[in-house]
């Protein structure tokens, strides 16, 4: 995880250029047609459900793979579908606002970043499993990782 301050810093820090003296940060462009930087807005749907999973996950919100000592086994809203849906909904998200502002870092260093949240979730489930066994086993075997299962969806 402390690996991913250093690319948010630099997301920061590139973004606030950008804004500041944008004649300096236009080396990064990539040329892409108005028609893609369009279906990079598209992306703003990510962003909304981003929103939507951070509002059930409520008060269990820790930006280490631990979870809380309080923590309790978030299993609505999107939960119900995938296990972990920050990772599914931040990649549209961010990658559609590297389109749409036209600039190759804004989608390296989310791509990046995204990379090293997925290499991290082995580790992050097995201590879902620890802190909440069968009850997390039984959720884990109903529900996708990334992407909503076709069969076997909880229906609770």
């Amino acid at each position: 995880m402390w690996v991913l301050i250093p690319l948010r810093l630099l997301f920061i820090v590139f973004l606030v250029s950008c804004f500041l003296d944008p004649s300096r940060t236009h080396w990064p462009h990539m040329g892409l047609p108005e028609a893609a930087r369009w279906a990079g807005v598209g992306g703003a749907i990510g962003c909304v459900l981003m929103w939507w999973m951070f509002h059930h996950l409520g008060l269990n919100v820790t930006p280490f793979a631990e979870p809380k000592a309080g923590a309790t086994l978030v299993t609505t809203g999107p939960y119900r579908f995938i296990r972990h849906p920050l990772y599914s909904f931040a990649t549209p998200c961010l990658l559609g606002i590297g389109m749409a502002v036209d600039n190759v870092v804004f989608i390296v260093l989310p791509v990046g970043a995204l990379t090293l949240m997925v290499i991290r979730v082995p580790r992050e489930e097995a201590l879902l499993v620890e802190k909440f066994g069968d009850a997390y086993r039984e959720y884990r075997s109903g529900t996708g990782r990334f992407l909503p299962r076709l069969r076997g969806r909880m229906t609770t």
